[in-house]
């Protein structure tokens, strides 16, 4: 179960990769995005990463998102993230970042626990 749904998550990983080229800051956002692809996509590999690595990819990603989510502006509402794929105005963007941060630094978390459990 857990390697099929890694399958997709590194798919949609890789996916916001590509899509990061359009963005305003496409070199900081391909980093986080290709990072988090490569992290999934070693996660059934041979290649071997101490899960520490994973803890602390989460761990930063997790901590940046809550920069970003505090940064809000107060008009930002939740509903206002999926109205349009085009960028609203620059706090949407924001909480769009903050929100992809979250997402990957869940799923490396699920992936940290579980290459631990298996080390252990």
């Amino acid at each position: 179960m857990l390697r099929n749904i890694n399958l997709f998550m590194c798919g949609a990983f890789g996916l916001s990769t590509i899509l990061q080229f359009n963005d305003p800051d496409p070199i900081l956002w391909i980093i986080i995005y290709g990072s988090a692809t490569i992290f999934s996509a070693v996660y059934h590999s041979t290649i071997e990463i101490d899960w520490k690595l994973f803890a602390i990819f989460s761990c930063i990603t997790f901590i940046w998102g809550l920069f970003l989510f505090f940064d809000l502006d107060s008009t930002v509402h939740f509903f206002d993230l999926f109205e349009e794929f085009s960028m609203k105005n620059s706090s949407v963007e924001v909480g769009r970042e903050s929100g992809g941060l979250f997402l990957i630094s869940i799923w490396n978390f699920i992936l940290t626990i579980n290459k631990y459990q298996n080390n252990n």
